[in-house]
This record gives structure tokens, C-alpha cells and sequence, in this order.
């Protein structure tokens, strides 16, 4: 009796890496202190958050990030499913930290990538792909930000070094 079960259980176990392997939490580095995931797109279905996303909806819609979304055909309320933010440590003793933000959704690459050139982003190129570079530093650290495309529907974001991580 016990023997269908626990072929049942093993078949399950062994077919985890396959569901976990492809997705946003895959790339959650083993060092990570802290991790937080969003499902927005179980929060659209939700009537208690449609006052959320028409609210998120009016911030977005002025200065520099609005019209970087309009050129980039991005609605972050429509086209976002997951969003998993992941800090990791720098030193052992510091408080300064890679952060990575991994998007699954539906995105327009050329599109993106578009917006972010006109913006002065710079393609650096690895062997594990491709990313961008942001012309703009932190005022408070001296590591620059980073975003990649691996698919229409998936985008990294995050420090240099952790983009480049996740890619690789």
C-alpha cells in the first residue's frame, strides 16, 4: 500500500527542479537574505485591490517614468504577473546590498530596449547574454543599475553584478 505512495512522492520531488528551474525563483541568488514575491496577476482577480492598480495607475502617469512606460508600451498594472525582489550582501559585515528584481509577465524587448538607449543606457555583453546599463548612479553607492531581456516574458533588474549573475 505504502509503495504506490512513495513512488507518487519521489516522482513529485524529482519533478520540482523542473517546475522551479524556469522562473523568476530560480534566479534568487543561494545567498539572499531577504526575498519578497508579489503575484500581481492573483491581485488583479481580487476586488480588494482594484483601487491598488487605479491609484498605482495616477503615479505612473507624469514626468520621466510615465513617458518612459509610454515608449516602452508598458502597463505595469496589465502586463505584470510576478515580481520577485531578492537582497543579497555585499560584505559580511556591511549594509550594503546586490538587488535583484526579476519581472515575469509580457514585454516588448525592442521596446524596452529602445526606451532605456534613448535614455543612455549602455549594452555590456556576457557569455550568458546580454544587458544594459543605467547612466545614472545611485547618489549613495557607487554600483550602477542594470536591466535584461531574457524573453518577452521575463526582465531582470537590479545592481550590475547581480543582473550579471542571475544571466549567467
Amino acid at each position: 500500500k505504502l509503495r504506490p505512495l512513495f513512488l507518487v512522492l519521489a516522482l513529485g520531488l524529482a519533478a520540482l527542479p523542473a517546475f522551479a528551474g524556469a522562473g523568476a525563483l530560480s534566479l534568487v541568488p543561494n545567498d539572499a537574505v531577504t526575498v519578497g514575491v508579489v503575484k500581481f496577476s492573483e491581485l488583479r482577480s481580487s476586488p480588494l485591490t482594484a483601487t491598488l492598480f487605479e491609484q498605482t495607475d495616477k503615479f505612473g502617469c507624469n514626468g520621466d517614468a510615465g513617458d518612459f512606460l509610454r515608449e516602452a508600451g508598458l502597463d505595469p498594472a496589465r502586463d505584470i504577473d510576478l515580481l520577485v525582489v531578492a537582497t543579497s550582501p555585499r560584505t559580511t559585515l556591511g549594509s550594503d546590498a546586490e538587488v535583484l528584481v526579476v519581472a515575469e509577465g509580457r514585454f516588448n524587448p525592442a521596446r524596452l530596449t529602445r526606451a532605456l538607449t534613448d535614455r543612455g543606457a549602455v549594452l555590456k555583453t556576457t557569455a550568458a547574454g546580454a544587458y544594459y546599463t543605467l547612466p545614472e548612479k545611485h547618489s549613495d553607492s557607487d554600483h550602477s543599475g542594470a536591466v535584461a531581456f531574457p524573453s518577452a516574458t521575463m526582465t531582470i533588474i537590479g545592481s550590475e553584478n547581480a543582473v550579471a549573475e542571475a544571466l549567467a
